[in-house]
């Protein structure tokens, strides 16, 4: 649910994200955050969200799908989503990679699951704009591993 242009979550929670994560996991997440920006906002989210949200604010999607085309549907990982938030979850772990967790303004139960696949298919094009950034950042010089 929204609550203050924010997503929360009132009931308990048994999954924490981005735990026990891979350094290459942390770093594909760290540049994927690096990367987003007010145009890959849809126009239903451009209007909901505000200067003052957390710059992950609205991005869930695309940063989900993003880090999935990217690394997560070779590394095991499964698109979940609920309400208004996207994230993944490794087959095998159950680790839970969430690239907005930041917007997050509570704990959030990401066991209650209601999407199990991404919409159209194929990635959308704020997702491959955003994939597109991401390569350019990891193809830096100066890139941090």
């Amino acid at each position: 649910m929204h609550k203050n242009n924010h997503l929360t979550e009132t009931s308990s929670f048994s999954k924490k994200p981005n735990q026990n994560l891979t350094r290459e996991e942390e770093q594909w997440i760290k540049q994927i955050q690096q990367a987003l920006s007010f145009d890959l906002l849809n126009k239903d989210m451009r209007s909901i969200v505000n200067p003052e949200d957390h710059f992950t604010r609205g991005h869930c999607y695309v940063a989900t799908e993003a880090f999935y085309y990217l690394y997560g549907c070779k590394a095991g990982y499964v698109p979940r989503g609920r309400d208004y938030h996207w994230w993944l979850e490794h087959k095998e772990t159950g680790h839970i990679v969430d690239p907005t967790e930041p917007q997050l303004s509570g704990p959030f139960d990401y066991s209650k699951v209601k999407s199990k696949r991404f919409l159209p298919q194929s990635p959308k094009n704020a997702t491959k704009e955003l994939m597109r950034r991401v390569l350019a950042i990891r193809a830096r010089p100066n890139a941090s591993w």
